[in-house]
């Protein structure tokens, strides 16, 4: 996998989350801001943080399917780089966090 596509799998994984018909392409959405994104991201009362989960899940489950692994990712990953980019977030993940599983 190489980078245009891990951030093109982290884009579907979010729009998919979202529930937005048409996610923009991924240069655009590269370039906002993980916090941003999240603006619409209130969550049940009983589970604040409902849409940081399933986005989590939703990226982590992408990654899998292409035969990768990834480490050290979870909710708190995501809110502690919530003042980056998707893009900055994408190429810390992909050059340190995700590994291949099957070749």
């Amino acid at each position: 996998m190489n980078l245009p596509r891990f951030e093109k799998l982290i884009c579907i994984a979010f729009f998919e989350v979202a529930a937005s018909a048409e996610p923009p392409e991924p240069a655009t959405f590269m370039k906002r801001h993980v916090g941003e994104t999240m603006n619409f991201a209130a969550g049940p009362d009983s589970w604040p943080d409902f849409f940081w989960d399933a986005l989590e899940s939703k990226i982590r489950s992408a990654i899998i399917a292409e035969g990768w692994g990834i480490m050290d990712f979870d909710v708190s990953f995501l809110k502690g780089n919530a003042d980056e980019t998707w893009g900055d977030v994408a190429k810390e993940l992909y050059s340190t966090k995700i590994f291949q599983v099957f070749p």
